[in-house]
């Protein structure tokens, strides 16, 4: 066989073994795995999105949950991101998005928050009590937690900022709504 050939199989097993995995990162967090997560219910909500249009999250088969830092101008630009593609992919219309911003509220992030709106609510957390209390504090770079009708942990990972998981996100997110 010549060099290209054998190129050429190595790839296709890749790329068949990466189209498997549909949990993101999950696999490298396999604590996490199925872990149930409590949903924190103190926490203050910080733009006007009007909480009646998702309902009881609880009952919801699919929860989208982004953790940020208030201080930090790309976590404000990837709510944008976000914002963008919950508009445009009709899968995720079905979806419960929620946000939770930690830290001290800068004026930049106060700023982007009064003058745009997002299809989610985004919650206050300055002492990252939903992280601590779920013990998901050593998530330093994997922000986007995907939950199932029973809470449990099902996808874990940052679509937005790597590209190259946004397809097995979608196909999560899939999966647990026909469920």
């Amino acid at each position: 066989m010549n060099i290209n050939k054998i190129s050429c199989i190595i790839i296709t097993i890749l790329a068949i073994v990466g189209c498997n995995n549909n949990n993101g990162k999950l696999e490298q967090y396999t604590e996490l795995k199925n872990k149930s997560i409590k949903l924190i219910d103190t926490l203050k909500l910080i733009n006007n999105f009007d909480l009646t249009l998702i309902g009881d999250i609880n009952t919801k088969n699919i929860k989208v949950i982004n953790l940020n830092w208030a201080g930090c101008t790309s976590c404000i630009l990837e709510m944008k991101d976000w914002a963008s593609l919950i508009k445009e992919e009709e899968l995720l219309k079905n979806v419960t998005f929620i946000f939770i911003a930690n830290g001290e509220l800068t004026w930049n992030f106060n700023y982007h928050i009064n003058h745009n709106y997002f299809p989610f609510p985004i919650f206050h957390d300055p002492e990252q009590i939903f992280e601590k209390y779920n013990k998901l504090a050593d998530l330093e770079y994997e922000h986007t937690i995907v939950l199932n009708r029973q809470n449990k942990i099902i996808y874990l990972g940052d679509p937005i900022k790597e590209p190259k998981l946004l397809k097995s996100f979608l196909k999560c997110i899939k999966r647990g709504l026909m469920q």
